[in-house]
């Protein structure tokens, strides 16, 4: 059983198949990507735990998997301990859906990151900001990407943002943390049953202003060797302390001015937008979708051997100014460009093109590799130029990239 069966998951349906697994994919859209792609599934959202189940008895499943979904996390870990099957334990799927208890266990076990405060009600939240003064970061304690985490930086955008929080937060707890300004880096790990292995390491450029969208993921992170080793070595433990030492992991971190280095959020699957299958494995050697498998059937997979010279990769956003496309035209041939892994729209042509604040709301992206950051990042803005959304009047317009986002915002 293979958990969701979005677009980001068919690589890991593929990798099953392929394998010569019989794949029961399930997801709560009935017109999920991955549909076509496994031998049987079943409309149930990662959250009805029940209802999977039920499926996951019908069917006989003897293995259940999962990556780049933080819900489907905690379901795999369910299923797994349900069935006495290989997986996540309860306890670390925990943390990776809960931020407050992930907060926890990592002051316990003196790590550093903001101050912080688990609140449940306006006043809770108020009397936490006048503490930590402005600017802080509002956000649910239970949800995914950037849905509900707004900066504020007076007292007067409190309410609303904590009311958006809450809104997004399954628990209804908010969490309200110290702002810390600073280099955003990424860090994809595996877990592979006693020990931890941080892999590969990324830069993080985020659009300004209340709402902190990411836009661009450069790898390698553009900082020194010393603090590399440092942002890899403080990602293991983050990941030992919430218990994650079965399958991926990604981490997001901040490196301020003064070298101060913080944890924001760890996370026990790899990254989204196909960073876990696709980028992973050139970077760190790791196929990150067979060692899934493999410990899903309850085989230990081996921690990877570095490949020999230097690759790069770049995860770069891009926007749609604001208006009503009727379709979009070049993707194929931006896919078919040298050195693009995948590039995909997310926005909907006939729809109101929306603004970005959060992950759901970004317009597409490319992702592409290269020799070095320098050809990455290259081979990404030329294949973006192929790109092309039509309006109604029959105009064209060529969607920004990463860098013209940010300024824009």
């Amino acid at each position: 059983m293979i958990l969701p069966a979005s677009w980001e998951q068919v690589p890991l349906i593929r990798t099953a198949r392929r394998e010569g697994a019989w794949v029961l994919a399930c997801d709560e859209n009935p017109e999920a990507a991955g549909r076509e792609e496994a031998d049987a599934f079943e409309t149930i959202a990662p959250r009805n735990l029940s209802g999977l189940l039920d499926a996951a008895r019908r069917h006989k499943i003897e293995a259940v998997a999962t990556d780049e979904c933080d819900y489907s996390v905690y379901a795999a870990a369910y299923l797994a301990a349900k069935l006495d099957l290989p997986g996540p334990t309860l306890y670390a799927a925990a943390a990776g859906t809960n931020k407050r208890l992930q907060r926890e266990r990592c002051k316990d076990a003196g790590l550093p990151q903001p101050e912080f405060a688990a609140c449940s009600s306006l006043e809770e939240a108020q009397a936490a900001t006048n503490r930590l003064r402005p600017p802080v970061v509002v956000k649910p304690v239970d949800n995914r990407g950037s849905f509900g985490v707004s900066v504020v930086e007076e007292p007067g955008q409190l309410r609303e943002a904590f009311l958006d929080a809450v809104t997004h937060s399954h628990s209804r707890e908010v969490l309200i943390e110290r702002y810390i300004e600073g280099t955003v880096l990424t860090v994809e790990g595996f877990g592979f049953g006693r020990t931890h292995q941080s892999m590969t390491l990324s830069s993080k450029i985020m659009l300004p202003g209340r709402h902190k969208v990411a836009v661009q993921l450069i790898y390698p992170a553009e900082i020194s060797d010393r603090d590399r080793q440092r942002v890899l070595d403080l990602h293991t433990k983050v990941a030992e302390a919430c218990g994650f030492l079965t399958g991926p992991t990604h981490g997001e971190y901040i490196l301020d001015k003064k070298g101060g280095l913080f944890l924001i959020e760890i996370a026990n699957r790899g990254c989204g937008a196909l960073i876990s299958p696709l980028v992973v494995p050139i970077l760190s050697g790791l196929d990150v979708c067979s060692a899934i498998l493999r410990q899903a059937l309850g085989r230990a997979p081996k921690p990877p051997e570095p490949p020999e010279g230097g690759r790069a990769a770049v995860l770069d956003f891009f926007g749609f100014p604001p208006g009503t496309i009727t379709r979009f035209e070049g993707l194929d041939e931006v896919r078919k460009a040298p050195g693009i892994l995948d590039a995909r729209i997310m926005a909907r042509a006939g729809d109101p093109i929306p603004p970005s604040v959060n992950a759901l709301t970004r317009h597409g992206f490319i992702l592409a590799e290269g020799r070095d950051r320098s050809e990455a990042l290259d081979r990404a803005r030329t294949a973006l130029k192929s790109l092309r959304g039509i309006y109604a009047d029959g105009s064209s317009v060529t969607p920004r990239d990463a860098a013209s986002l940010a300024e824009a915002r």
